[in-house]
């Protein structure tokens, strides 16, 4: 190509800038990747992958699921994630603070304490919330502050395990045992007005 270029001769170069693109860009072939190729090609990668993952032990991402459907709306708000994104139990260990107060889950305590406030004034915006177990909150090992209120919960054993745990705010739920909190040396709030509570001497160790 380059010594047609600078041929002596004009009649032995290119006579326009297309045949030279054309020159330079060669004859074009259509190569076809055979299915059954491009297949085994992707297992093979797959595979090898596994086999990696295997050697180095990288935890694969593991999906949370949630028992309680306002726990997880709670939990996306925190996480910011839409309805259809997935979450990871990796995702979980981020949240410190959960929120929900009747059928609302907030995002932050400002929010939580303007549905509060709507609940205290009988304005209607909040209604009772769906949430009788506690299992989901397994997950959120690294909680230092909850506020479920005005929930059907009566059963604290989950929340047992969680050992960073501070602040709990019970508002307005149908439990009347908190035992289960003596086991978390670290709580320094309690709230636990309109609940059926009548004994604290299990949490004088707290």
């Amino acid at each position: 190509i380059v010594e047609k270029c600078t041929a002596l001769a004009p009649k032995d170069r290119y006579q326009s800038v297309v045949q030279i693109r054309k020159a330079l860009e060669g004859p074009k072939t259509q190569r076809h990747i055979p299915v059954f190729l491009f297949a085994g090609l992707i297992m093979l990668v797959l595979a090898l992958y596994l086999f990696y993952a295997a050697m180095v032990q990288i935890p694969f991402p593991v999906r949370a699921r949630f028992q309680e459907p306002l726990i997880e709306q709670a939990v996306r708000v925190a996480l910011e994630k839409g309805p259809d994104e997935e979450i990871s139990e990796q995702d979980l260990l981020s949240i410190t603070e959960l929120y929900v107060f009747g059928d609302k889950a907030a995002g932050d305590e400002e929010l939580f304490q303007v549905y509060a406030s709507s609940f205290a004034n009988n304005e209607g915006m909040v209604t009772r919330g769906g949430i009788q177990e506690l299992d989901d909150l397994k997950k959120l090992k690294n909680l230092r502050k909850v506020a479920l209120c005005y929930q059907n919960i009566v059963d604290l054993t989950p929340v047992a395990g969680l050992t960073y745990l501070e602040y709990v705010d019970l508002r307005h739920n149908p439990l009347s045992d908190v035992s289960p909190l003596s086991q978390l040396p670290s709580i320094g709030t309690l709230i636990i007005f309109d609940t059926n509570v009548s004994d604290l001497t299990s949490l004088s160790s707290c």
